[in-house]
């Protein structure tokens, strides 16, 4: 009879998880899939920020597109666009999407923003990376050097790149990967530092109006 009700609760169990793995990873390997995922996820943050209009929420739903996309053993890191309400501009946002034993995918963390340049570490197994993430503002970027931890770390961009997206593994271990002082440098065709000029541009042709 004992061995009986541990096969039960053996059995139990190994439905359970079974379902809660394909319940929680449900995305497939599509970018179709991946942009609905995105979409349902700002929908429920939109949905908790009642300073928001429901007009507002399908124009943002309705303009997000996956522009580039990285892998990295199970994990993929995808860099998404958007435009607010009424703004004729494409921001960036990010998700981190994670593989399942059924080889689909969940959201383990997602956001969006208006900065010109991103970056964030992302821990794999035992190793740390850095992703590199952005706008070539007007097509002026033909190279980006973030320097953290007296080491640089170069974007090289082409002209009709709108976006970029750029991993590197991390030597060392970082201890808190949920916050990093990284220092960016833009450079154009010319090797010219144009940090200070791509900047103001951005700061008073967008962010000015739309900003937020």
């Amino acid at each position: 009879m004992k061995k009986i009700i541990i096969c039960i609760a053996f059995a139990v169990t190994a439905i359970s998880l079974y379902f809660s793995i394909f319940i929680t990873y449900n995305i497939d390997n599509t970018r179709e899939s991946e942009r609905n995922a995105i979409i349902k996820k700002v929908s429920l943050l939109q949905n908790k920020m009642v300073t928001i209009l429901d007009s507002s929420k399908e124009v943002l739903k309705n303009s997000i597109n996956i522009e580039k996309t990285i892998t990295i053993d199970n994990v993929k890191f995808i860099l998404f666009s958007y435009s607010p309400p009424k703004v004729n501009f494409k921001f960036v946002g990010a998700a981190i999407l994670k593989k399942g034993i059924n080889n689909k995918y969940k959201i383990e963390s997602f956001g969006y923003g208006t900065n010109l340049n991103n970056d964030c570490i992302i821990k794999i197994g035992k190793e740390n990376y850095l992703v590199l993430y952005g706008i070539n503002y007007k097509g002026k970027i033909a190279e980006i050097v973030g320097k953290y931890d007296n080491r640089n770390y170069e974007v090289n961009i082409n002209r009709d790149d709108k976006f970029y997206l750029k991993d590197f593994k991390l030597n060392e271990m970082i201890e808190n990967t949920n916050s990093i002082s990284m220092n960016w440098t833009l450079y154009d065709n010319n090797l010219n530092d144009i940090t200070n000029q791509i900047n103001r541009e951005y700061n008073e042709e967008v962010l000015k109006y739309h900003g937020k």
